[in-house]
């Protein structure tokens, strides 16, 4: 990595956990303690502070979508737009460039979204209130969402690790968004503006048919990155979260896979 580009992520990474501080902080001033949680304050804080939560932030947001999203795709997605990508697609073809450009773009926003809701957990149990592991919650089993364990540390450790998955494939569909995106300025605005539109438009759709409201949550950008949150952003659940979940990811993968073939073909076609 050249030391211009190093500096630059390290400057940004700081700056997203100086924002990600704020958030937390604003929360634990703000906050309402909602009754019959006593000691599940901070798990309730946690859920919070996500995406879809009730301290939700909409820079905060904005901000996560434009860096999970390019964390490890914006390499590949500049060099795909630099003059010397011919070079380097004859050495390592088609499917190098893929296979490369995949990998580093799902762990890039896997790792960021694991770190990120780890410094979470660690400000929010050092300057709030301790985390409480319960076998029986009473939050997640009464708080009317569609929480998919109400072990508190079942759910814990569950939603970090989907919500990492959720993020990772996420990144991949803006990846292959990315590679009919010839200005290497617009890349950082993929993740928000297709963030953005996989919001509004399920939410439109979802006061159709039974077949429509599945379709519509199960595509809800909260059902993939904030597994068991969407409860709060769409009015009526038809299916449970981990099976939203499920059909997420897999409507998610298929339509970044298919726009990576129709790039990949596309170029083929060009010679």
């Amino acid at each position: 990595m050249p030391k211009r580009t190093k500096k630059i992520t390290i400057i940004a990474l700081v700056l997203y956990a100086l924002l990600i501080t704020w958030h937390v902080f604003a929360a634990i001033k703000n906050d309402v303690k909602p009754q019959g949680t006593g000691l599940e304050s901070a798990l309730y804080l946690f859920l919070s502070v996500q995406p879809g939560g009730f301290h939700e932030s909409v820079i905060v947001d904005l901000t996560e979508m434009a860096l999970m999203s390019s964390a490890g795709a914006g390499f590949y997605l500049y060099l795909k737009n630099n003059n010397t990508f011919s070079n380097v697609q004859q050495r390592i073809n088609y499917f190098g460039f893929f296979k490369q450009g995949i990998k580093h773009t799902f762990l890039g926003a896997v790792s960021l979204s694991l770190l990120t809701n780890l410094y979470e957990l660690i400000l929010i149990n050092w300057f709030y209130y301790p985390f409480v592991y319960k076998v029986k919650s009473a939050f997640l089993s009464n708080s009317g969402n569609t929480y998919f364990s109400s072990n508190s540390l079942v759910y814990i450790i569950s939603y970090i690790a989907l919500a990492a998955i959720g993020w990772g494939i996420f990144a991949l569909l803006v990846f292959g968004i990315g590679l009919f995106v010839k200005k290497n300025a617009l890349i950082l605005t993929i993740g928000p503006i297709t963030g953005l539109l996989l919001i509004i438009l399920p939410i439109l759709g979802s006061k159709g048919s039974k077949a429509l409201q599945v379709l519509s949550i199960s595509s809800f950008f909260y059902t993939l990155i904030s597994p068991g949150q969407e409860n709060s952003s769409v009015q009526y659940q038809p299916i449970n979260s981990i099976l939203a979940y499920m059909l997420a990811v897999v409507i998610y993968l298929l339509i970044a896979l298919v726009l990576i073939k129709l790039w990949q073909k596309q170029q083929v076609n060009k010679g």
